[in-house]
């Protein structure tokens, strides 16, 4: 009687496992889980440009002695944030094409708060023209008023 009751029971957890349809894979959160830093991606700095093509912080060329020289394709001359009588910013940059032939950029800003926390959503992405060995001013408002203290001003190059 106490085998069949113990078969009865294996043949009933059995049963439940099939119809249930367990699975090996974890359906719900994980803890612990070590990040690999290689899958983190950069770090930016508040209150600066982040420049995010690569081509855009290095380029190669053959100089006069037909060595390798690398120079970064623009510079970051001026940078800033302004309360304005509306209360909310302003952030401003001026950026320099360093090459003998115009870029294609695209600039966009994201405003933070006091703890570094988003105040609202990127602005969009702004298409200027740089022509070769010259320089443009990039402005842009803030939407909230009164809480923004931080700014990011991103760079890329255009399509």
């Amino acid at each position: 009687m106490k085998q069949s009751m113990i078969a009865l029971v294996s043949f009933l957890i059995i049963l439940n496992l099939v119809i249930s349809g367990c699975t090996k894979e974890h359906l719900g959160p994980t803890y612990g889980e070590k990040i690999n830093p290689n899958d983190i991606g950069p770090a930016y700095q508040l209150n600066s440009v982040a420049i995010l093509d690569k081509s855009l912080q290095r380029w190669e060329y053959l100089n006069d002695s037909n060595e390798r020289t690398s120079y970064s394709k623009i510079s970051v001359e001026n940078l800033g944030i302004k309360r304005l009588p509306t209360r909310n910013v302003e952030v401003f940059t001026t950026i320099r094409n360093l090459t003998d032939f115009p870029l294609n950029l695209k600039i966009r800003s994201q405003f933070y708060d006091k703890n570094k926390v988003a105040t609202e959503k990127p602005t969009a992405w702004k298409y200027q023209l740089l022509p070769k060995n010259s320089s443009l001013m990039y402005q842009e408002r803030s939407l909230t008023i009164d809480r923004v203290e931080n700014f990011l001003i991103e760079v890329k190059e255009g399509d």
